[in-house]
């Protein structure tokens, strides 16, 4: 927000200040939505912040990857929680946004849907995957920074494990997977 030197000098104190402040934020909106049906948008401040990371960091940190595993025990089909997975992806734009330098920093949204069939492996070739993995870098101008797998270790024990980068969540909206 700024301030003309006129507006500075005709009130001084600071509580007027505050109030003209508060006019012109009005005046403006903080970020832009991204309309439904767009393909490209805004970053936020917070998101700006993390690709210059990213981008300092030539595309190789592993910093902000977020890695975790659900342990699904009992009868799990597949089919329906592939479509579950694909509704989120296709409800939230932000899992398959990508994140682009081009005339301005924008994240553009693209078509995405996740495969999960079954892999069926031991235990410990899941933790050795799964840390694999984490350790990889996304790269966020290429490729949406989200992947899911589903491994199975029996018939009746399933790790449904996602690994994402920070860009695409902030500590309210982690819940939405």
């Amino acid at each position: 927000i700024q301030l003309t030197v006129r507006e500075i000098l005709e009130s001084p104190k600071f509580s007027h200040m505050l109030n003209r402040m508060q006019q012109h934020s009005a005046e403006k909106k903080s970020i832009e939505q991204i309309r439904s049906g767009a393909t490209s948008g805004p970053l936020s401040f917070a998101q700006e912040g993390l690709w210059i990371h990213d981008y300092l960091q030539s595309g190789k940190s592993i910093n902000y990857n977020i890695a975790y595993a659900l342990h699904l025990k009992g009868s799990i089909d597949p089919v329906i929680l592939e479509k579950s997975v694909n509704r989120i992806i296709e409800r939230q734009w932000i899992l398959r946004s990508v994140f682009k330098r081009e005339a301005i920093l924008s994240q553009n949204v693209l078509p995405m849907f996740v495969e999960l069939k079954p892999e069926l492996v031991t235990l410990d070739w899941f933790r050795d995957e799964s840390v694999a993995n984490a350790r990889t870098p996304f790269y966020l101008s290429k490729n949406p920074p989200l992947n899911i797998r589903l491994f199975q270790i029996n018939s009746n024990y399933f790790i449904l494990y996602v690994n994402h980068h920070h860009i695409i969540h902030d500590a309210s909206s982690i819940d939405i997977f």
